[in-house]
């Protein structure tokens, strides 16, 4: 299943985001979350994303996104956060969902 380029309106553990998927090339994609830079992957065949993003470039600040594509289009997963995302040892797996696609 293909993945649809441009904006999708994002619930990430009750954020609201957007995010923007500019480019699919071979499975690489590139884009942004919000106004952060997301690089990662997309399998066509398992209908898979796997992206991260780094807010101002601060390695604890990396969050780790995985999620599947539903015959919808919409996507669903979850993302893990590490220390400057507000996450603990306690808890770093969150739940994210689009709520639109282009």
């Amino acid at each position: 299943m293909a993945l649809p380029l441009g904006a999708y309106s994002v619930n990430a553990n009750g954020f609201s985001l957007t995010l923007t998927i500019s480019s699919n090339t071979n499975g690489n994609i590139t884009g942004t979350l919000e106004t952060d830079p997301i690089s990662g992957f997309w399998d066509d065949t398992a209908a898979r994303i796997l992206f991260f993003r780094m807010p101002g470039n601060v390695l604890s600040n990396t969050q780790v996104f995985f999620g599947v594509q539903f015959p919808d289009f919409n996507i669903a997963g979850t993302f893990e956060g590490f220390l400057g995302t507000g996450a603990s040892a306690a808890r770093t797996t969150y739940a994210w969902e689009t709520l639109s696609h282009p």
